[in-house]
């Protein structure tokens, strides 16, 4: 093994070491915040035991939505450590050992380890790739290694291994059997033997049809693919899309050259100094892939931070090799070749550092297209405590950033699909499980409780849902709330107090909102490191015949006037919204604001906002003494001494 080859080695597994930490820090501060990796995890969970491609978070059996079948392939490795961040680390692994064959293919086209090394670098540094190495864990993630290995095997005539390793990208996803296809029109076109073309062609069609016409339609009970949806400006089925690209292509090509959809393209392709477009015909193995992208209507899929992108980031980087290899007779010595390949890097490199994350993991100021990398979380100890005061196993209701955490198991229900009555985005309706032993929510999570949330029937949902699994609080940090079935309240989180004798109205009233007077307030510090937090208690009472769903914006400040941290409530949890409120009714609300362990003792000011609960979230103007309202317009509640 030459030197370059080593130290192309040495560099992927710099960058496999790199993102393993990168993910385990990512995974222990919280940040796995959606249901991907958590449905990752639960399906290899639930496999190893039997129960195949079963995902209580999608609904059943989740080969209905797409051919996850590269999950039974990693069993037994998953079957070593059974945690998400095996999954973490084995897609990092497999998306860094994907820059191998890449090199490989360089050294062969080039026939030069440096310019391939070049290439090394850039694909390590593609944006793409970090993003979906860090964002979450998808089955295609593993098809970059096993296409990079077919197109090697194709190139280097190794047709068993080229095969075998096709086969095994066709298991990540279904769409990779147009690539299969794709593989084998590209035999015809370079007149191989016929085993070249038929054999892909196919399994290609077959495994398509199989799983596109039967099984996922079988699973679904007969009902169309919602992902249909992606695709309603093209057509909104499989069968009109297809007759619009025959019938109106100019239409099509609207679709497809939108703005958005060329920026994107312009992203894909300038990191490798858009050598890939000096080679068109190895980009057509991945043109059905990308075709998909550039149809969907959804802005997530044509972009360049989301795992769509997966199967054609092989063929992108062989085309820039297969690209650089068209210039190399014009170029003629092996100087101008590493000059060419010089400049092309660092073209590259310039639009890696303004596209992707991975030349600011060191400098932590990344503040891209999308915001990847992790962070530290103050509240991740306390957390973690109340993530360990669940009971394994038992079937379980969260919402987002504890889908990941509590995914080791057979049940897992969704409390934003409880409050929306149906699947996350699809159009299926649902209603919640109704055998729940614990429940840990987060009753501050804007996407569970704005996105998901419908005024107008989730807190009956929410109320619902909760009397019907007989859910008991038994703990409270922060927002974080944890049930368990069959326990009484130990902590009330709203309440009507009963008539108690006060005085004159206008001595009670400390601030005046619209539609609510806040009549009372009282602040204690309670608990210790790492659960320690502010006690606030307020007593509200509702004015006039009807006001909106508001909410509070809690701030903590130092002597110095420094805001060390935030927290955006609702003043009854979204079990009571102010909307509901009828005029004159009295509520108690007991919020606590969980602080970092490490804040130093002192005299800290604790002032609040109203706002508006959804967007624009429009702070309401506050009627109080002008020495309790701040210069920003922020009312001080009072101070507390930790």
């Amino acid at each position: 093994m030459k030197k370059i080859d080593t130290i192309a080695i040495a560099l992927i597994l710099l960058y496999i070491a790199s993102f393993c930490l990168l993910c385990s820090k990512k995974y222990h501060n919280f940040g796995y915040y959606d249901f991907d990796l958590a449905t990752a995890n639960q399906v290899m969970w639930n496999n190893l035991r039997g129960d195949f491609f079963d995902c209580s978070l999608g609904g059943g059996n989740v080969l209905q939505f797409h051919a996850f079948l590269i999950y039974l392939l990693l069993l037994p490795l998953y079957a070593l450590w059974q945690s998400p961040l095996m999954l973490l680390y084995l897609q990092t692994v497999f998306l860094g050992f994907a820059g191998w064959p890449i090199y490989l293919c360089a050294r062969d086209a080039l026939k030069d380890r440096a310019a391939a090394l070049a290439f090394l670098v850039l694909y390590l540094l593609y944006p793409p790739i970090g993003y979906i190495n860090l964002l979450h864990v998808q089955s295609v993630n593993f098809a970059p290694f096993f296409l990079a290995c077919a197109y090697l095997c194709f190139r280097r005539s190794r047709y068993a291994l080229f095969l075998a390793m096709l086969g095994v990208a066709m298991t990540t996803r279904e769409e990779i059997a147009f690539i299969a296809v794709a593989f084998g029109v590209s035999a015809i076109w370079e007149r191989r033997s016929l085993k070249w073309s038929l054999a892909p062609l196919i399994a290609g069609v077959a495994w398509f049809c199989f799983y596109f016409f039967w099984l996922a339609p079988h699973l679904r009970g007969g009902t169309q693919s919602p992902f249909s949806m992606f695709y309603r400006e093209a057509g909104g089925s499989a069968g009109m899309v297809a007759k619009n690209l025959l019938f109106r292509p100019v239409y099509m090509l609207g679709i497809m050259l939108k703005p958005d959809k060329l920026l994107y393209l312009f992203r894909m392709v300038a990191p490798l100094a858009f050598l890939p477009l000096l080679s068109p015909g190895v980009l057509f193995l991945c043109l059905p892939n990308l075709l998909l992208n550039l149809l969907a209507t959804h802005p997530w899929v044509a972009n360049i931070v989301y795992h769509y992108n997966a199967p054609l980031v092989p063929f992108i980087f062989v085309a820039g090799i297969a690209g650089l290899a068209k210039l190399k007779p014009r170029l003629r010595t092996v100087t101008a070749l590493r000059r060419a390949m010089a400049a092309s890097a660092i073209v590259g490199v310039i639009f890696c550092w303004h596209l992707g994350p991975q030349l600011h993991i060191l400098s932590g100021s990344w503040r891209g297209i999308i915001d990847c990398l992790p962070k530290t979380d103050s509240m991740a100890p306390a957390k973690w405590e109340m993530v360990e005061a669940v009971p394994p196993g038992l079937p379980v209701a969260t919402n987002f950033g504890f889908f990941t955490m509590l995914s080791n198991r057979k049940e897992l229900d969704s409390i934003p699909w409880v409050l929306a009555g149906r699947f996350g985005d699809l159009p299926m309706p649902y209603k919640g499980r109704s055998d729940i032993t614990s429940a840990l929510i987060d009753m501050g999570d804007p996407t569970t409780f704005v996105r998901f949330f419908d005024p107008a029937q989730s807190p009956a949902r929410f109320r619902d849902y909760l009397s019907r699994n007989h859910l008991g609080l038994v703990q409270l940090y922060d927002q974080i709330a944890l049930y368990r079935r069959d326990a009484h309240d130990a902590i009330t989180l709203w309440e009507r107090p009963s008539p108690e004798p006060v005085g004159t109205k206008g001595e009670e009233t400390l601030a005046t909102f619209t539609g609510l007077k806040l009549r009372r307030v009282e602040l204690e510090p309670i608990g210790k490191p790492p659960m320690r937090q502010i006690r606030f208690v307020s007593l509200w009472e509702a004015t006039g015949k009807s006001r909106g769903d508001f909410s509070l914006i809690v701030k903590v400040q130092g002597a110095d006037g420094e805001t060390l941290l935030r927290q955006v409530t609702n003043i009854c949890y979204n079990l009571h919204p102010t909307s509901e409120w009828s005029e004159g009714e009295m509520i108690r609300a007991n919020h606590f604001i969980g602080l970092p362990a490490d804040l130093p003792r002192g005299r800290y000011s604790i002032q609040m906002l109203v706002i508006e609960k959804f967007p624009p979230c429009s702070a309401q103007q506050v009627y109080a003494p002008r020495s309790s309202i701040t210069r920003d317009g922020w009312f001080t509640l009072g101070s507390c001494v930790l």
